[in-house]
């Protein structure tokens, strides 16, 4: 429990400073908007606010809701994928496939623990693999 509260503790230190990150880039893009460099500090600002509110959830979540979260993710990312290609958007494309690739290397995760207490075969591919509907549902678009 004490090592709980530790990373808790941890982690809303780095979230603060990852906010603070985030404000400070905002506001060079503002003063510099052609500035590609300031762009690229605002979307590294981002990245790293968006994997430690990650981890923070983590820490909060079971693991049931960890894996609905991250099935979450992977539709949410799919969609991103589907409007990107829509546009002719490459970096959209490119970012909502890593977006989906970190999805399913983070369900991957999550299915091991939960799926060494299964004794049925097929419920640990449902659960290793629940992404599998999700890009069955959206290959038409591809």
């Amino acid at each position: 429990m004490l090592y709980q509260i530790r990373n808790m503790l941890d982690c809303a230190a780095r979230l603060a400073k990852a906010m603070q990150d985030l404000v400070n880039a905002t506001k060079l893009v503002m003063t510099n908007p052609n500035d590609p460099e300031a762009h690229k500090a605002l979307a590294a600002a981002i990245r790293n606010l968006e994997q430690i509110s990650a981890e923070a959830a983590a820490l909060a979540l079971s693991p049931d809701d960890q894996m609905l979260d991250a099935n979450a993710e992977m539709a949410s990312a799919l969609s991103h994928l589907k409007a990107a290609l829509i546009k002719g958007d490459r970096e959209g494309v490119e970012a909502a496939l890593n977006d989906a690739t970190n999805a399913v290397k983070r369900q991957l995760f999550l299915a091991k623990p939960l799926a060494a207490n299964m004794s049925d075969p097929a419920q640990k591919v449902r659960l290793h693999f629940p992404s599998l509907g999700l890009l069955k549902n959206h290959m038409y678009y591809f």
